[in-house]
């Protein structure tokens, strides 16, 4: 819409403007360019730290070279890319940026190579995505002359090496308190993939059903690529934009009450639990009671079901 006048922090306003206050859908912006950005840094940060909004940004530099930036038409510099990183994690705390490398494209020299390694190494990429140039057919890269495909597999080693060396990058999240999107069942079988405020993956241990709720979950061991956390028994507030700090700061301040409370509500019966009751907030939107009626759970489980989705709001 930059020909009609309207730039995107316009656009991503509006869309914020009709999400559910519960959180059951959050935005997340999948990806931007430098040059439709530059003039706009202040507006997206505004945006990115909306509750309603992932702390998360994936700006593709592809090098750090502005001479093979040149060599691939690209209409930003080295130098602008780093204003935009450097803008938005000053503006956005927390923020993940993620980004794109190509390695090997036609011209590129060691002095280039090197120029990518340090900008990688400066910014510590939590998500980097490597891959070796391919020469599409029809493009101008396709003329060039190519680099030994040997030197373009370990130049690609090399970047992969220093991503993977960054093993500290969800280290701040032990011990901490997040408000997860439980989106999809992991790789593993086993745990459930949630998603933090920056889009950090938290894998917990949880029914199926949970998928399309928010949940608090305590993280207790990060790894490198992802987390691990425990669903906590803390109800959610349905509005996540005026009331999620004054949730976290009453969690903070009463977790040994809230656990004594925890193994209260589980000598209750699944189905006592009323509209009116300390859970009726959430009852209208996660159907448990009707999973649990219906013999997809014991009665004994649907108690554990029942406090687990007191985290939790279902997607509409």
């Amino acid at each position: 819409g930059r020909d009609l006048g309207i730039k995107l922090p316009h656009l991503l306003r509006r869309i914020v403007e009709v999400l559910p206050k519960s959180g059951r859908a959050r935005l997340r912006i999948g990806m931007s360019n430098p040059p439709f950005m530059l003039d706009t840094l202040d507006e997206i940060a505004q945006v990115l730290n909306h509750p309603l909004v992932f702390s998360y940004l994936h700006i593709p530099v592809q090098s750090g070279s502005n001479a093979v930036l040149e060599g691939m038409n690209r209409e930003y510099t080295a130098e602008e890319f780093r204003k935009c990183a450097n803008t938005l994690l000053a503006l956005v705390p927390g923020l993940e940026l993620a980004t794109d490398i190509i390695c090997g494209f036609p011209g590129e020299t060691e002095k280039d190579h090197g120029e990518t390694l340090r900008l990688v190494a400066d910014y510590k990429f939590p998500h980097c995505h490597i891959s070796q140039f391919y020469p599409r057919p029809g493009t101008p890269a396709a003329r060039m002359k190519r680099v030994p495909t040997q030197i373009v597999k370990a130049r690609t080693r090399e970047v992969s090496k220093l991503v993977d060396s960054f093993t500290g990058a969800y280290a701040p999240l032990e011990g901490s308190l997040q408000l997860v999107s439980i989106v999809e069942k992991a790789a593993d079988k086993v745990h459930l993939v949630g998603h933090t405020n920056t889009y950090a993956q938290i894998l917990i241990k949880g029914e199926e059903t949970l998928i399309g709720c928010m949940a608090w979950v305590k993280v207790r061991r990060a790894t490198r690529w992802s987390a691990f956390g425990d669903l906590l028994d803390t109800p959610l507030q349905l509005d996540i934009v005026a009331n999620k700090t004054e949730t976290l700061l009453q969690w903070e301040k009463g977790e040994k009450g809230k656990e004594e409370g925890k193994k209260e509500r589980k000598k209750e019966d699944a189905f006592g639990v009323q509209v009116g009751s300390p859970f009726g907030g959430w009852a209208g939107l996660c159907d448990w009671a009707g999973v649990a009626a219906r013999g997809l759970l014991s009665k004994a489980d649907a108690v554990d079901y029942a406090i687990a989705l007191g985290l939790g709001v279902g997607l509409a």
